[in-house]
């Protein structure tokens, strides 16, 4: 059936789902913290166990500019 919504620890997620293959996307949204996945759809919802989330490394951009 259709899916609803995607949470990591009651953060709700960005996802897309393939009906045909069953398959569902999901980008762990910022702010989501250690806990559970829930996924909820038609029939009901299913919560994982732990999911672990790690901060990622800060992104840097540098912009260059030569002078005269």
């Amino acid at each position: 059936g259709d899916v609803y919504s995607v949470t990591f620890n009651g953060t709700a997620a960005s996802f897309t789902y393939s009906a045909g293959t069953g398959k569902i996307t999901a980008t762990v949204p910022a702010g989501a913290t250690t806990g559970a996945v829930s996924v909820t759809s038609a029939g009901g919802t299913a919560v994982s166990g732990t999911f672990t989330v790690t901060p990622s490394a800060p992104t840097v951009v540098l912009s260059i500019h030569q002078s005269a």
